[in-house]
């Protein structure tokens, strides 16, 4: 709640203090422990509230020392997720965004993708991002980037979906397809939000939300937010991680990428006057 604050005031720092205490508590016994060094990647397998924690927010010491400067940071759902071969190769794209009158940059996000990134590219844009169209070309492709709307229900979580141009997608629906995709970028609101079928916050096995749901569908990584998200700021963010995937093309980890892609942004802003508060850049996380 602390970040989400940051939305409509975003000169506030009440969250340093917290994001600075959950660093001492969580992380530095490991830094000190000497098993966690800087550049390392970190990858967590949360439980229970810590679903909630943004850990690339964290604060180390000053209030611009971000935990996201120091390690690739990435999520599992269990240690069996882990991926020793950790760098796609990424050919083809399938983007989609449908027409929504709030979303300016959506549709930015799909248009403005390197043109030589991909061998293979197909865009979905208005009328033909229906959910028909997605379903039936989605396995064919090795990144899907899915801007629009996302829609949670919270009493019943499998009925939280994602808006198309016909018709929404929902939760449970997604767990029944069929999509071996190597890569899945939601870029939409609380695409990565944790509910619990029991409690608002899960404990492990009651955990739903969307990528879950398309990890079981056979979706190998997949990046979403963990909270509301600003339209320009993760335009900003998901036009910075495909042009660091063209500049390094598949020699990087995904998790590099989005780090790298991150930290450009805060950067930027900083440089430029733009928001530098967690809420418009911390939401975005891979998981594996």
């Amino acid at each position: 709640e602390a970040l989400l604050r940051g939305k409509d005031k975003p000169d506030d720092k009440l969250w340093i203090g917290p994001a600075r205490n959950l660093y001492n508590l969580l992380v530095k016994p490991i830094v000190n422990s000497g098993l966690l060094k800087k550049g390392n990647n970190l990858i967590i397998s949360p439980h229970n509230s810590l679903y909630l924690l943004p850990f690339n927010a964290l604060i180390t010491g000053d209030e611009n020392s971000f935990l996201l400067f120091d390690y690739n940071i990435s999520y599992v759902s269990s240690s069996q997720s882990i991926d020793k071969n950790r760098i796609l190769k990424l050919n083809s794209y399938l983007g989609v965004a449908p027409a929504t009158k709030d979303l300016s940059y959506s549709q930015d996000e799909i248009i403005n993708i390197p043109e030589s990134l991909f061998k293979v590219k197909k865009q979905l844009l208005n009328s033909s991002a229906t959910k028909n169209n997605f379903l039936q070309l989605a396995p064919n492709y090795d990144v899907i980037h899915i801007a629009s709307h996302i829609n949670i229900n919270t009493e019943s979580p499998l009925y939280s979906s994602i808006q198309f141009t016909d018709q929404p997608l929902k939760i449970y629906e997604i767990f029944k397809t069929n999509i071996k995709v190597k890569l899945l970028i939601l870029s939409a609101c609380e695409s990565g939000k944790a509910m619990g079928m029991v409690n608002d916050i899960p404990t492990g096995i009651d955990l739903v939300n969307f990528s879950r749901a398309f990890r079981e569908a056979g979706v190998k990584s997949v990046i979403a937010t963990k909270w509301l998200v600003e339209d320009l700021s993760a335009y900003r963010i998901v036009n910075n991680f495909f042009k660091i995937m063209e500049l390094n093309k598949n020699s990087l980890p995904v998790e590099n990428i989005l780090t790298l892609a991150q930290r450009e942004y805060l950067v930027n802003a900083k440089k430029l006057g733009n928001k530098t508060h967690p809420f418009f850049w911390a939401p975005f996380f891979l998981i594996k």
